[in-house]
């Protein structure tokens, strides 16, 4: 889940409220924006999306550059296969930190 705009620590607290009100509708499927194709469209996605972003947000504030965010989001979601949108987000929290 995640789109080219800048996604900072407020837009990523959003984010997760938008999911609880998506949990909230109590969904029988959810499909993901960018997901593994073989994956199916549980519902727990919602949850580990939030924990992902909860994850990114508590590294990006950690971190100082963003091979060390890519590297430690990595270590923690080794299936997670969108590594260009990692890195992307990743460095925009640096250049966001810089000023």
């Amino acid at each position: 889940m995640h789109d080219d705009r800048q996604t900072g620590e407020p837009e990523r607290a959003q984010w997760i409220t938008n999911l609880d009100e998506v949990a909230a509708l109590e969904p029988a499927h959810v499909v993901a924006g960018h997901k593994k194709t073989g994956n199916d469209n549980d519902p727990k996605i919602i949850a580990e999306s939030q924990q992902y972003l909860r994850d990114f947000t508590r590294i990006a504030a950690e971190e100082t550059t963003t091979a060390g965010i890519v590297a430690r989001m990595a270590e923690r979601y080794p299936d997670w296969e969108n590594l260009r949108t990692l890195w992307h987000s990743a460095r925009s929290a640096i250049a966001h930190k810089n000023g």
